[in-house]
């Protein structure tokens, strides 16, 4: 049995179309807070403002624009910008980071989910 190129390649583009679909679409980090620091922090998914000084430790949590949810296993990395002014340290578990307001300035907290590259959130450390 033969087929043609032109059924091979609708088969092909269907297939990947199918695995597109049923990939999370990133559309925002949500923190939730585990420590309780010694001043107010504001965490929302486009900026941190933290205080020179000041850290928290976090649980981040990717959320999707799809139907498709991001599953527990997806590995989320934070990473700073410019460590003299704002610092990231993974945590013990998955997901979990110590945020750390080093010196005042503005940096960018770069998102990573999956060795990809999908976010960059603005830190602003006072």
């Amino acid at each position: 049995m033969k087929i043609s190129a032109s059924v091979l390649i609708g088969v092909l583009l269907s297939a990947l179309m199918l695995t597109l679909a049923c990939n999370p679409e990133y559309k925002h980090l949500a923190f939730t807070e585990l420590s309780h620091p010694p001043s107010a922090i504001s965490l929302v998914s486009d900026r941190i403002e933290i205080g020179a000084g000041i850290g928290i430790m976090v649980e981040a949590t990717p959320k999707s624009g799809n139907s498709e949810p991001y599953g527990k296993r997806d590995k989320v990395e934070l990473q700073s910008e410019n460590s003299d002014v704002f610092r990231v340290v993974a945590g013990q578990k998955r997901r979990e980071f110590a945020l750390i307001g080093i010196s005042p300035g503005e940096t960018r907290l770069r998102v990573i989910i999956e060795g990809s590259h999908v976010d960059d959130i603005r830190v602003i450390v006072k």
